[in-house]
């Protein structure tokens, strides 16, 4: 598992982007999951 963690240029939760990205993602077949941690969320990319 590889986790990225998104978070506004104010330092605020990206919660938008990060369900964007997860929903972006799983249409091209990879297997993600959004979870909060540290200052944003995190965008967990998983194996199959």
């Amino acid at each position: 598992m590889l986790g990225v963690e998104l978070v506004l240029p104010d330092g605020g939760k990206a919660v938008e982007a990060a369900h964007a990205l997860h929903r972006a993602l799983e249409r091209r077949g990879v297997l993600t999951r959004v979870s909060e941690h540290g200052l944003g969320n995190v965008i967990e990319l998983r194996r199959r």
